[in-house]
């Protein structure tokens, strides 16, 4: 009877543990621009400034929350015209239920002008990740030798890449960019409660335009994410209306929503003052989710802070 239960419970553990591994994707933010080292390595200094520093919280329930944080920073520019070097440092700890993953990765890309409205990034990510699951406290007297529920955390090292493209008339007009990323392309092996499994390949693809509307102060930024992971994939295709309050200060008003393919619309307010961003997204599930419980959404927010000074 005790070697029954025994097999039970570990049986079940293995199940929840792959029910876990396959729906704990890797992290994704709705506002997936403010996380450009978790979309792309390329994206590593590509900004307007010498350092960037980033905030995410995304809060879904009492147990599922993701905390980010960035720091970039872009060297050469004044010395190299025509190409610069972008490197960053990334950290996040995030809570799936049982399952919590904490990763710290290292990105370093190059950026090079072709000529003066294009330029074409490549950047290369290094980081370490440690998964561990929470298990439920058993009576020792239920267990054989065989069940082991001591081996539940797990650390690998990752690999990834990215390319990114863009295109802008110039610093104050129409933009255009489009990047490529693959991350974990090393598979690296996770092992949780005696259960050995690869990590899968994520693919990115990501693309946004900034277009400004003649004579006016505003401006509309299409922009859509493709995710691939395994047997997931994910479209966000996006749109947002940027309403520029004052030039000298670059106070702007971003407005604008997302849609999860079959799961959720995404709606998002942004306010820009000078070098900082605040943002703020609510995410309204319209899939299965939705249904059960018409009332659960996600929270997230972001802090983004740009020195603008070269």
């Amino acid at each position: 009877m005790k070697a029954t239960i025994s097999n039970f419970i570990k049986v079940t553990l293995i199940i929840l543990l792959h029910v876990y591994s396959l729906q704990a994707q890797e992290v994704r933010f709705s506002q997936w621009y403010q996380t450009p080292l978790i979309i792309n390595p390329a994206l590593t200094g590509a900004f307007n400034g010498s350092l960037r520093a980033v905030i995410n919280y995304r809060n879904f329930q009492k147990d599922y929350n993701t905390i980010a944080g960035s720091y970039e920073m872009a060297f050469m520019k004044k010395k190299w015209k025509r190409a610069f070097i972008g490197a960053g440092l990334n950290l996040f700890n995030d809570n799936e239920g049982p399952l919590t993953t904490k990763k710290a990765s290292f990105s370093l890309a190059f950026h090079r002008m072709i000529n003066r409205n294009n330029a074409l990034s490549v950047g290369l990510q290094s980081g370490y990740a440690q998964k561990s699951i929470t298990t439920i406290n058993l009576v020792t007297n239920t267990m054989n030798s065989n069940t082991d529920l001591s081996n539940n955390h797990s650390g690998y090292g990752d690999f990834s890449y990215g390319l990114l493209w863009t295109w802008a008339k110039d610093s104050l007009s129409n933009k255009f960019n489009i990047g490529f990323s693959q991350f974990n392309i090393n598979r690296p092996m996770v092992t949780l409660l005696g259960v050995n499994e690869k990590e899968s390949v994520i693919t990115n693809a990501h693309a946004s335009v900034l277009i400004k509307i003649k004579r006016t102060k505003m401006a509309v930024a299409p922009n859509i994410l493709f995710v691939h992971q395994g047997s997931t994939q994910e479209i966000l295709p996006g749109l947002f209306f940027q309403y520029t309050l004052e030039q000298k200060t670059k106070t702007m008003l971003f407005l604008g929503g997302q849609y999860r393919n079959q799961d959720s619309f995404i709606a998002t307010a942004f306010f820009e003052y000078t070098n900082y961003a605040l943002g703020i997204s609510y995410d309204l599930n319209t899939g299965n989710l939705g249904t059960e419980n018409s009332k659960t959404g996600v929270v997230e927010l972001s802090l983004r802070y740009i020195n603008r000074r070269r």
